[in-house]
Parts: C-alpha cells; sequence; structure tokens
C-alpha cells in the first residue's frame, strides 16, 4: 500500500507577525517500513513570509535550502511520521 500523506496549517496568512505552523503527516498502513522523501517548495510563501528555521520531525532529517524544504524519512511499518515547521507572515 503506497504511504498516505495530509498536511495542514494553522494560523492565518493574512496576519503579519503571527506564526504559520504547518504539519505533515506520513502515515504507513502496510506492513514494512516505507522509505521516501517530501519536498515543500515555499517560493511563493516566502515572497510574502519569513522562515523561521524550525523543521522538525518525529523520524527522519527535514532540511532547507533557500526556498524547498526536503525531508527524507523512513515511515516505520503500520505507523506514522509528523513534520512541523513554520513561517511568519511579513
Amino acid at each position: 500500500m503506497p504511504l498516505e500523506m495530509n498536511k495542514t496549517a494553522a494560523g492565518s496568512a493574512q496576519t503579519v507577525g503571527a506564526p504559520v505552523t504547518y504539519t505533515v503527516t506520513l502515515n504507513n498502513p502496510d506492513d514494512e517500513p516505507i522509505t521516501t522523501s517530501v519536498t515543500d517548495n515555499l517560493q511563493l510563501v516566502l515572497q510574502s513570509a519569513s522562515w523561521n528555521d524550525d523543521a522538525s520531525a518525529t523520524t527522519g532529517t527535514p532540511a532547507f535550502d533557500g526556498t524547498t524544504l526536503t525531508w527524507r524519512v523512513t515511515v516505520p511499518a503500520n505507523s506514522s511520521a509528523v513534520l512541523t515547521y513554520s513561517v511568519t507572515p511579513d
């Protein structure tokens, strides 16, 4: 079975100075671990917001380079992995 991905945002991109926190959840319904990469191009978001350099994950390692966030992760069998990060609207 393929991984299931969900991305949510908490906060308002319209509120200057108040962080918007993104949460990406990968669910692995399979009986085997799955290794993958998730890439989020934040170029448009960062035209009117600042990167908060706070990416963290329950497993795997997120990396930010310029305007792109990449998360290389192995999601355990029958489990999930979560990535969170935020930006602050300018």
